[in-house]
């Protein structure tokens, strides 16, 4: 029987584990390298992800908005949205009574692109005669949300006071004339109509009426700032009395289109 000697044994096992591992590593960094090759090949330009985007023209704006250049009288241009007299840019809205239109607060909000002077101009027919009889001027405007005070436009710059004006004048209810006496309704105890049958006087429907003008160009930026909703307005006037009304929710909005137009224009001049 053959004796096998451990010594050789254990040493051609070792060289044979030694070759192994090198070509177990050798196939590491093979593929290691094969690896970083591929990346270095075949990662995209970085620059290639981004997109460039093309150089905003001098002058230009992030909100800009579209400028009106169509010509249009006050009388038919629509409230609440930017429009063009031909002279300055504009803005109107109105807030009157549903029963008597004529009643209400009335503003024009406007941008002249000659000097960039921003104003508003307020008319009123408020049905009250204290105001024309103490010819009271309107000193200030308060815009509010929730009663709120959001800022006071007070710088005025031109003003007519309070007068007494006609919106409708007086007249008489027809009466039935006087034939039989029995056809009457006053003499029926039923009737609690009494007054038609002898004609009614109407008086005439009358109401103070004025207007002013203010200048908004300190207030910019708080203008910039209105909620987009419905605010009070309140009419501050030069004897103490106070009436209130409100602006639109799109006229506040639209006013902030004047602002951009106006801006627009100021950055064209300095370019």
């Amino acid at each position: 029987m053959t004796t096998t000697l451990r010594e050789p044994s254990t040493l051609e096992d070792f060289l044979i584990s030694l070759r192994s591992f090198k070509q177990r590593f050798f196939n590491v960094v093979v593929v290691s390298c094969l690896i970083t090759i591929g990346i270095v090949v075949f990662q995209p330009n970085p620059t290639s992800a981004i997109k460039v985007l093309p150089k905003a023209p001098s002058g230009s704006c992030v909100d800009c908005v579209n400028i009106p250049t169509t010509p249009i009288s006050l009388k038919q241009a629509p409230f609440s949205r930017v429009f063009f007299t031909g002279s300055v840019y504009a803005v109107k809205d109105k807030d009157y009574e549903p029963s008597e239109p004529s009643f209400g607060f009335f503003s024009l909000w406007s941008v002249n692109p000659t000097d960039n002077q921003l104003l508003v101009a307020a008319r009123y027919c408020l049905p009250t005669n204290s105001l024309s009889a103490a010819s009271a001027r309107l000193s200030a405007i308060t815009l509010l949300d929730k009663k709120q005070p959001l800022l006071t436009i007070d710088q005025s710059i031109a003003e007519n006071p309070a007068q007494l004006r006609e919106i409708q004048p007086g007249y008489n209810t027809p009466s039935h004339g006087f034939g039989d006496p029995f056809d009457d309704q006053f003499l029926n105890p039923l009737d609690e109509n009494f007054d038609y049958a002898f004609g009614v006087h109407l008086p005439a429907v009358t109401c103070s009426a004025g207007s002013d003008r203010f200048n908004l160009t300190k207030l910019t930026d708080a203008l910039a700032q209105l909620p987009n909703k419905t605010l009070q307005v309140k009419l501050v006037f030069s004897d103490g009395e106070t009436q209130n009304w409100h602006l639109g929710k799109e006229t506040v909005k639209a006013i902030k289109d004047l602002l951009a137009i106006r801006q627009q224009m100021m950055t064209k001049k300095r370019v």
